[in-house]
């Protein structure tokens, strides 16, 4: 992920907090509940609000996070005290967690961060994902697909065909995909949502 993306968040991560809590996340969270039972052990890639990890501890769901903004960890650990052991800081493409949770989750999901990855550095992100993946485990992602003006951070343009046939590289297949509006109500921002075992 690029620094300028990264600087963004740390320094509006305040702002940010506020407004990504308030944005509609009821299809993506329905298709999260449709993939996640009570005993899995999910991991969120840029968690930022913590927004989707609440979401998953109101449903009694053992959440871990991981968020390349500092000042998002930051904020969460104190906010939420009771999960702050299970939060960690690393920037895609690479994943930097402990050791023994080396494939250990059922779910790893990511919302709002694949499209601040260049091409360049998918593969690898792929790779980091999978090593903490249980055999059989599903990936779930939520992306624009299109850059944005006027924003100072980097958004890649994404083909989800392409994307799909990279996941399948690594033995993923895709079992679903859908498209959804913005939960924040922007019309001009279209999401693709994939689910890949």
């Amino acid at each position: 992920m690029k620094s300028k993306t990264l600087d963004y968040y740390n320094q509006n991560s305040h702002e940010l907090y506020e407004r990504y809590n308030s944005a509609d996340m009821s299809k993506v969270h329905k298709i999260i509940d449709k993939h996640t039972g009570a005993a899995d052990k999910v991991l969120d890639i840029g968690f930022g609000s913590g927004r989707d990890l609440l979401h998953l501890k109101r449903r009694g769901i053992t959440g871990w996070g991981v968020d390349g903004s500092e000042s998002f960890v930051n904020i969460l650990k104190r906010e939420y005290p009771s999960i702050k052991d299970r939060l960690f800081h690393s920037v895609l493409p690479s994943l930097n967690l402990p050791q023994e949770l080396k494939e250990s989750f059922s779910v790893i999901y990511s919302i709002a961060t694949w499209m601040h990855i260049p091409k360049e550095e998918h593969f690898e992100a792929i790779l980091n994902i999978k090593k903490y993946l249980k055999p059989g485990g599903k990936v779930i992602l939520s992306y624009s697909t299109t850059a944005r003006n006027n924003d100072e951070r980097f958004f890649e343009n994404i083909n989800p065909e392409q994307l799909a046939l990279l996941f399948e590289t690594f033995g993923f297949n895709l079992i679903e995909s859908s498209l959804n509006a913005d939960g924040l109500g922007r019309d001009e921002i279209v999401w693709v949502t994939q689910v890949y075992k």
